[in-house]
């Protein structure tokens, strides 16, 4: 790899992000659960066999279906992939029943191909509005990640107050 004459985080005027994930579950949007209560309820009377897709074992979206199996009593199965990209292949392809994960499958629920059960949000989401939050659903549970990166000035460059 070639070495730069000039740093480009040195250089970069002042700014902030901020990336915030939603979490969330969703089935293919021909699937015969309508809600997350309808997942449950399946789960409940077949237990082990409602497969659902994560992005690996110890992970926030694995981690949240293991509580709700512990608050609910239901046993699900666990299928852990190597990312997202491919617990969405094995849903598309009907590998897998659902799919726990952060805000990845969000433009297969625009699109129609997925169906958004629940959110693990403090609040509805303003882009789904309708789908309701484990809080919700009687559900104690809240996962809600972002964060936030913040750049130096660059030397002369004019500062601006970062109201966040």
């Amino acid at each position: 790899m070639q070495k730069l004459a000039w740093d480009r985080c040195a250089t970069s005027p002042t700014s902030s992000a901020c990336r915030a994930n939603t979490f969330g579950v969703v089935v293919k949007s021909d699937s015969p659960f309508k809600s997350f209560r309808d997942l449950l309820d399946y789960a409940k009377a077949n237990p082990g066999k409602m497969s659902y897709g994560s992005t690996g074992t110890g992970t926030s979206p694995h981690l949240l279906m293991e509580e709700v199996s512990m608050k609910t009593g239901v046993q699900f199965l666990h299928v852990p992939f190597k990312g997202n990209a491919d617990s969405t292949q094995a849903l598309l392809g009907d590998h897998i029943m659902a799919q726990s994960d952060s805000s990845g499958w969000g433009r297969f629920v625009d699109a129609g191909q997925f169906r958004l059960l629940v959110t693990f949000g403090n609040q509805r989401t303003k882009h789904w509005p309708a789908v309701p939050t484990a809080k919700d659903l009687g559900f104690d549970m809240v996962l809600q990640f972002s964060l936030r990166h913040r750049r130096a000035a660059r030397p002369g460059a004019a500062s601006r107050e970062d109201p966040a």
